[in-house]
């Protein structure tokens, strides 16, 4: 999610310039909590202050909370964990897709060689491998 935030907020808007975000993402990430929660509440303070920083966090946070808000309520009236489920498991698959973005526009910025290219590519391999294991554990 970083990389997505940092190519919308320093990248494409220019809100804030590529130090500021990295200063920023350094800070939350030696905070305990959710760093792109924090991140989020880092750029609403950094570009309208206290009250910034409150919209950014709640905004960010209340898709996630409606969510899982309505998993719950649906699995709660339904008493039906295959119907959700079926949900989380299409999640992961949008999940997998936006960590495959992230990953690339990483790389995109900051591989400078083949090795490095390499080397990411079996990392992915290997996370892919393991990870898809687990898609189909449900």
């Amino acid at each position: 999610m970083t990389a997505h935030i940092r190519k919308h907020i320093v990248d494409k808007r220019k809100w804030l310039d590529g130090n500021t975000f990295d200063s920023g993402l350094a800070l939350c990430q030696i905070i305990p909590g959710a760093i792109v929660m924090q991140l989020a509440a880092y750029i609403g303070l950094k570009l309208r202050g206290i009250r910034g920083a409150i919209v950014s966090f709640v905004g960010f946070g209340i898709p996630a909370f409606l969510i899982m808000f309505f998993l719950s309520v649906l699995y709660k009236e339904s008493k039906n964990i295959a119907g959700v489920e079926l949900v989380l498991r299409g999640l992961r698959v949008v999940i997998v897709a936006i960590v495959a973005n992230a990953a690339y526009i990483f790389g995109k910025k900051n591989f400078e060689n083949p090795i490095d290219w390499i080397i990411a590519l079996i990392a992915a391999g290997l996370f892919l491998k393991s990870y898809t294991r687990c898609l189909f554990c449900l």
